[in-house]
């Protein structure tokens, strides 16, 4: 955490330095005072005390100190000082609770098929800010032409995940890098690689046409104007390329953002709670939109807390918790560390019993979840032969369901914030565990 990096870092030390000699400098000039009061020490000491109290605050605002320590650097003499104790103190608190969430969380490791597969590859990114707090370090891959979701609760760090991503947040450790696809020429290093970016509301000038607002996009990047009609043929805006955004629906300045990230024609689309505010049309054209880009080939990574939107979207996953990722890889991947199965029900206990029974004697393991309903693990897909096999014991069952795990389900048992196995209250097995 801070505490580590502030010891390896030179200006820290140089921090430490001026703290002391501010204090001696002022120490002497008081002993002077009420002492020798010698002309030479007056009219030496006070300019020399001057800039050293001027140099602490200086380090104190410009170093990666948390804010709570900043200010005590105004306090003559012993300012410096205070400042280092108090990030001190600040860096072992936040130290100790991100360790308490590694020790929770199995690390993310990187296979050889991860980093051939993937079109971005983020290995130990990690950035610290000034009030102490750390996101990652972070390990995860992204595979070239899926849609890849980032999920996790708010404040989990994922808005900062893609700002590091795209370059707007500089990592103060770590590596991430874009490959380029079959075909494609690696970009250079002194340039950003081609993505397309919507992160946050997407800001337009309300008084100007939608093609207007792109085309000044394009004319600051430097990019041909017609890209601006191309990326507004590809959302569907053609037919109010001349309306004003200010008259705009949420979800037509959501589409034109669209339009403003895909000006480039970047190979990696990054959006960040691109459906906030949608209604379920306008979600649901969107979804099929952004399953388009997958398929012409580009590399679409979503920030989402809405894990049952990321369930229907996303081929691959990418889960955080407080500024560390937990899981990397496909949907199907983290739901399978669950049970799933069949729940049955029956019209009364008698012919509950009768169905246990005779499912029994034809090898299937059954489990009774209270007096009218009972769960089958396993398939999924034997709801047929569980039918089948009640049936000809003369029984019929009210209630043959399959049940499946869901993300986020997987989820919580993933992050230890599920709660314990039990039944729900519509008598299904609650499929979450304790964190291994």
């Amino acid at each position: 955490m801070l505490e580590r990096t502030a010891h390896r870092n030179g200006a820290m030390v140089v921090m430490r330095i001026v703290s002391a000699l501010e204090l001696i400098s002022l120490i002497a000039i008081l002993t002077n005072r009420f002492t020798l009061q010698s002309p030479m020490i007056t009219s030496t000491g006070g300019p020399i005390h001057g800039l050293l109290y001027v140099s602490t605050i200086l380090f104190a605002l410009l170093l990666p100190f948390p804010r709570s320590a900043k200010w005590l650097a105004a306090i003559p003499g012993i300012g410096g000082l205070l400042t280092l104790w108090r990030a001190r103190r600040v860096a072992m608190t936040t130290h100790v609770a991100a360790s308490g969430v590694e020790r929770t969380h199995e690390q993310v490791v990187l296979t050889e098929h991860d980093r051939q597969d993937a079109n971005v590859i983020i290995d130990a990114a990690t950035v610290v800010f000034s009030g102490a707090l750390q996101i990652g370090p972070l390990t995860f891959t992204v595979p070239r032409g899926s849609v890849t979701g980032l999920i996790g609760p708010n404040g989990a760090g994922k808005t900062t995940a893609l700002r590091m991503l795209c370059g707007l947040v500089t990592p103060t450790a770590g590596v991430i890098t874009v490959q380029p696809g079959p075909g494609e020429l690696a970009p250079d290093r002194d340039r950003a690689a081609p993505m397309g970016v919507l992160i946050d509301s997407p800001g337009f000038i309300p008084g100007l046409t939608a093609h207007a607002n792109l085309l000044a996009l394009t004319r600051l990047a430097g990019w041909s104007p017609p890209l601006v009609d191309r990326a507004l043929e590809r959302v569907g805006l053609t037919d109010v390329r001349d309306q004003r955004v200010g008259t705009f629906s949420l979800g037509m300045k959501q589409r034109l953002g669209l339009a403003a990230a895909l000006l480039g024609q970047p190979r990696v689309v990054i959006l960040d709670e691109p459906t906030n505010g949608l209604d379920p049309r306008g979600a649901l054209e969107l979804r099929a939109f952004l399953r388009s880009l997958a398929a012409e080939g580009l590399t679409v990574i979503i920030a989402s807390h809405a894990l049952d939107e990321i369930e229907e979207l996303c081929d691959h996953i990418v889960a955080m918790e407080r500024g560390h990722v937990v899981f990397n890889g496909s949907p199907a991947r983290m739901t399978g560390t669950l049970p799933s199965g069949i729940l049955c029900g029956a019209q009364d206990p008698e012919s509950l019993s009768i169905a246990v029974e005779a499912l029994e004697r034809d090898g299937l393991s059954v489990s009774a979840v209270n007096e009218l309903t009972f769960f089958i693990p396993g398939d999924v897909e034997a709801g047929e032969r569980v039918n089948r096999v009640v049936a000809q014991s003369g029984i019929f069952l009210s209630e043959i369901s399959p049940q499946r795990p869901t993300l986020e389900q997987a989820f919580l048992e993933l992050t230890g914030s599920g709660s314990e196995p039990g039944v729900d209250a519509a008598g299904a097995p609650v499929l979450t565990a304790v964190a291994r």
